[in-house]
């Protein structure tokens, strides 16, 4: 679990990429909801933020 703040590096880059109007329209022709993408796309963005911020992505000590 992230701590507080840390998962928001990410969230407003997601919002921007889930709020463009052809990411919808692939995500319909593939089948794919949001939580099926974000289910892909969190592990990523934690080992991002992990690279970044040396323990942040595995919480609180």
């Amino acid at each position: 679990m992230w701590r507080d703040g840390q998962a928001q590096v990410f969230e407003p880059k997601l919002q921007d990429v889930f709020s463009d109007p052809i990411v919808h329209l692939v995500m319909k022709r593939d089948g794919l909801t949001p939580e099926l993408v974000l289910a892909e796309v969190m592990p990523v963005a934690r080992l991002l933020v992990e690279r970044r911020m040396p323990g942040a992505a595995s919480g609180p000590a």
